[in-house]
Formats: C-alpha cells, sequence, structure tokens
C-alpha cells in the first residue's frame, strides 16, 4: 500500500481503492501549522464525496494539545453534514486500554455524527473493516 499523502504527522494509504482510507497517525506532537495541514487533509477527502471508511491508527500518537482538540472538534462541527453523509464508518486503533476508555467517554458525552469503532490492533480494525465494506453501497 503506497501512501497518497504524506506529511511529518500522518500518512494516508488506500486499504480498499477510495472507499476505505487508514491515516497512520506518526510519534511527533503536531503544531499549528502541521494540524492545520491535518485539517486540509481531512477537508480533501470529504470533498472527494465518496462513500469512505476511515481507519485511524493512532498506536504511535502523542497525545494531542487541548488547543489543537478543539480545533478539530470544531472542524467536526463545521463539517458535521458532509461527514455524516460520506463517513460510512471510523476505526480508531488505540493500543493502550486507558486511552480507549478515555475516548469511549468523550464519545459519550460529545457523540460523532459518524458510526465508529474503537479497538486496539489493526487487525480488529481489518474485521470491522470488511464488515463495513458489505453494506458500504
Amino acid at each position: 500500500m503506497a501512501a497518497f499523502y504524506k506529511d511529518e504527522y500522518i500518512e494516508a494509504t488506500y486499504i480498499v481503492e477510495k472507499n476505505v482510507i487508514k491515516v497512520t497517525f506518526s510519534e511527533i506532537e503536531p503544531d499549528e501549522k502541521l494540524f492545520a495541514k491535518y485539517l486540509k487533509f481531512l477537508e480533501d477527502t470529504y470533498a472527494n464525496k465518496n462513500k469512505i471508511i476511515l481507519i485511524y491508527d493512532s498506536s504511535k500518537a502523542k497525545y494531542l494539545a487541548s488547543d489543537l482538540r478543539i480545533k478539530l472538534g470544531n472542524w467536526f462541527k463545521s463539517n458535521a453534514e458532509v461527514v455524516k453523509k460520506y463517513n460510512h464508518h471510523t476505526v480508531f486503533i488505540i493500543n493502550s486500554m486507558m486511552i480507549r476508555m478515555v475516548l469511549n467517554g468523550i464519545f459519550l458525552v460529545e457523540k460523532p455524527v459518524y458510526k465508529y469503532d474503537i479497538v486496539g490492533t489493526f487487525e480488529e480494525a481489518q474485521k470491522i473493516m470488511n464488515e463495513k465494506l458489505k453494506t458500504i453501497f
């Protein structure tokens, strides 16, 4: 799988044509400029108007600074309709059980507009992806 987008913060690859996108986060903490590039990547991804399954591999990622988490939340709020229309499912890969619990707690309070699963391994994400691909069209 060759990356179709890559910078210091993320690498994005198509797993199944353009319908499944794996976004792998690096271990660096992004600055404002790098995070703006990530938000632009999201904007461009949804602008393609394809039904997609996103797999976010956060196994190497550092904790995101609160100001950037707020920007991300605001981006999703501002783009809720397009995300709801084109995001078929999202799978978060997070190694730490504690962080998975925290994210589940956040999503209980602030429910995303897309369907999601939070798993610990890529293998678990693949199983979910294969099931969700059956219903994407």
